[in-house]
């Protein structure tokens, strides 16, 4: 359940190399637009617009129609569909012997469209939820230096991607494997839980409540608050190593692992809210654009920290 919307295959701004996604490619500004796959996967805003340039260039277009809105009204949609509904909508024109191509035309054949694949469209809040979900990580990661994690990132918004973003894909690059850092001390540790976390603080943020999309961050955050307190004794159940439990030691355990949750889930929180100014501007600038590169994101936090510097200077 691990697709991601987040990836850090940038070492460096100027020596960094993007790794493959799974439903798309990312790219920087220079490097071109990769090829559509043939399964291909659901296009971002940039590739839906050039999908529609591309279906109707053979068509004359009226006055009012404007492809960008279309592109920004559609996403969740495949690129087969979006190539699929310029034609719909150009053999609604010839058969009303239309002589241009209409906003109308289009509207028709995406209900057409929605009615034969229901539920493809992501809706304005699925958006919103998701946007603040990776961000919320991307945004733990920035304020994280023990984590020791690596900078700058380069984040998408993917509409078809399988929930969740797993906070992992941030920093390290097996999924499910926890980091192997035997030095880490016990903040180290926490804050780590924090950035597991934070996707779904994120959500209850900006949202008010937080969705199903963080499961695979919850069960690796919980598989490691059972770590510390069973392994490292890092918990209130005291410094034992736990191996053998019967039912009452199960029951500390529980409430060890349940209360060094709600610490660092508390932290995440905490730490959006109070860097509420950089988190809004990342999530604003990924439903604008769908895709943020890894300068762009620097950039944002940049602008977000230089008030503060200036305030404690």
């Amino acid at each position: 359940m691990g697709m991601q919307w987040v990836r850090t295959w940038w070492n460096t701004l100027a020596g960094g190399r993007w790794g493959r996604l799974p439903f798309f490619a990312s790219h920087s500004g220079d490097a071109p637009t990769p090829p559509l796959t043939p399964s291909t996967a659901w296009p971002l805003l940039r590739e839906r617009q050039r999908l529609l340039a591309e279906g109707t260039q053979q068509v004359w277009l009226a006055p009012g129609v404007d492809l960008g809105l279309l592109a920004r009204t559609t996403c969740g949609l495949s690129a087969a569909h979006m190539r699929q509904l310029c034609q719909s909508a150009i053999q609604e024109s010839i058969h009303q012997s239309a002589p241009r191509l209409t906003m109308a035309h289009f509207e028709s054949a995406l209900d057409y469209l929605l009615l034969d694949h229901p539920g493809e469209l992501l809706l304005d809040e699925d958006r919103q939820r998701l946007a603040a979900h990776v961000c919320g990580h991307v945004l733990l990661a920035a304020h994280t230096p023990q984590a020791n994690l690596q900078f700058p990132l380069a984040i998408c918004l993917a509409p078809r991607a399988k929930m969740p973003t797993s906070a992992e894909e941030i920093a390290d690059p097996l999924p499910g494997q926890l980091p192997d850092r035997p030095l880490w001390g016990r903040k180290q540790w926490l804050a780590w839980l924090a950035l597991l976390l934070a996707g779904r603080a994120a959500e209850e943020f900006c949202l008010g409540d937080p969705s199903a999309s963080g499961a695979d961050d919850l069960l690796t955050a919980t598989r490691l608050a059972r770590k510390m307190v069973t392994d490292w004794g890092m918990g209130a159940t005291g410094l034992a190593a736990i191996r053998a439990v019967d039912e009452q030691t199960q029951g500390a355990v529980y409430q060890a692992v349940e209360h060094l949750l709600e610490e660092a889930y508390a932290l995440a929180f905490a730490q959006i809210k109070a860097q509420r100014g950089s988190f809004d501007a990342l999530v604003a600038a990924l439903l604008r654009e769908e895709s943020m590169t890894a300068a762009q994101v620097t950039q944002i936090l940049h602008q977000a920290f230089m008030p503060q510097a200036e305030t404690n200077s």
